[in-house]
Parts: C-alpha cells; sequence; structure tokens
C-alpha cells in the first residue's frame, strides 16, 4: 500500500503541487474510513458535528467571495500564465490571512480546473438522478470546489491555524483541540484508547477494504 501510494504521489505531482491519481486517492480514503470507523471508534465530538463542517463552509464561501470580487472564475484555468494578475494578487494580500490560498489558486492550471469542473458536472448529476435542484450557479459551484481543493491539501496543523485566522474557533475550543495528555488525564486516556476485543473485526474490515483496493489499482 505504501508503495502503490507514494508511486502516485510521484507521478502526479508537480512543482506546483503535490497530488495523488484521483482514483489512488479514492481508495486512499476508502481505507481510511475504515480505519475511521473502526479503529478510532469514538463518539463523534461535538465539534465534529456543529463547529467543523460550519467552519470550513465559512471558509470556503470567504474564499470563494475573494475569488469573485478579483476575477472572472473561468480567467483560473490558465491564471498561472498571466504574470501580471499573479503579481498584483500576490502584492494585494501578501501577509494577510488569505495569502496561502491566492498563491494557490494563481498556481491553478488547466488539469486543476478541468478537474473541479469535471466533480461539480458529476455531483450534478447524480442531484439530478435524485430528484435534487440547486439554486447555486456554475460559476460559484467552481469558486467554491477551489476552496474545498486547497482546504483538503492542508495539514491538520495548517487547518487549524487557517480556522484560527478566519475567526472560525472560539477560546473553549482552541483549549479542547491544544489539550495535553496530562490534561486528560487517566481515565480520559482509558475511555479513549482503542478496545482490543474488537481487534478481529477491525482486521477483518481493513483486510476486505485492502483487497478491494489492490484489486482497483491493478
Amino acid at each position: 500500500m505504501q508503495v502503490t501510494f507514494a508511486k502516485s504521489v510521484i507521478e502526479n505531482s508537480t512543482s506546483e503541487a503535490i497530488r495523488m491519481d484521483p482514483e489512488v486517492s479514492r481508495l486512499m480514503h476508502k481505507l481510511r474510513d475504515v480505519n475511521n470507523r473502526e479503529i478510532i471508534n469514538l463518539e463523534v465530538p461535538r465539534e465534529d458535528e456543529e463547529t467543523y463542517p460550519v467552519a470550513i463552509e465559512n471558509v470556503m464561501n470567504h474564499f470563494a467571495d475573494l475569488i469573485e470580487e478579483n476575477m472572472q472564475v473561468k480567467e483560473l484555468r490558465f491564471v498561472s500564465r498571466h504574470y501580471g494578475t499573479i503579481d498584483m494578487m500576490m502584492k494585494k494580500y501578501k501577509g494577510t490571512k488569505d495569502e496561502g490560498f491566492v498563491r494557490y489558486i494563481m498556481g491553478t492550471g488547466p488539469e486543476i480546473y478541468d478537474f473541479n469542473e469535471e466533480m461539480i458536472y458529476e455531483v450534478a448529476r447524480q442531484k439530478e438522478e435524485a430528484g435534487e435542484k440547486s439554486n447555486v450557479s456554475h460559476e460559484r459551484k467552481m469558486a467554491l470546489e477551489f476552496g474545498a481543493e486547497y482546504l483538503s491539501g492542508l495539514s491538520d496543523f495548517e487547518f487549524i491555524n487557517l480556522l484560527i485566522a478566519q475567526g472560525e474557533l472560539t477560546d473553549e475550543q482552541l483549549k479542547s483541540l491544544s489539550r495535553t495528555y496530562k490534561e486528560i488525564g487517566r481515565e480520559g486516556l482509558i475511555r479513549e484508547q482503542y478496545q482490543p476485543e474488537q481487534w478481529k473485526e477491525i482486521t477483518k474490515a481493513q483486510a476486505e477494504a485492502i483487497a478491494e483496493m489492490e484489486e482497483e489499482v491493478r
């Protein structure tokens, strides 16, 4: 698995972005979901249900507004070739909380743009088949997709710092996220640790996911 994932990163990354083949990435996340569901096996904290989805939506809308305030969304397909636009945007947002996202979208090329557009069309197709309708314009969906793509590439540390910079976390939430082992205490650690009696079920689920992943990759 490690060889497959590493090879995909090497083959699909560029000097501007580190990425996997979309199919390998999907399969990796499928395996991750098994781990999250079976190994971690914790009750979903309130912040995961109530705070983060809202915070992510707020940040994505903020990034979408930033794009729409500065350019036509379709310009992002070839913006990496327009040095004047890159220079103007980097100067405008240098030192701000949005500098990282601006640097990301200024490196956008046709591959990223087309991939995001394909994702939007696929989601729209699925919703149409389910009888669902959306009042959000294609341009807005594309702007939101760039925000989602940027967030997906951040480490946990970068993601939390972004939420802090955007004012999306309260002091209480920050305190919860920065707890030390000493603060959690022995009883808290015992409650959060893995339950050994579930080992057989977990290894079985992992083995099935790995076998499916390897078959699809082949």
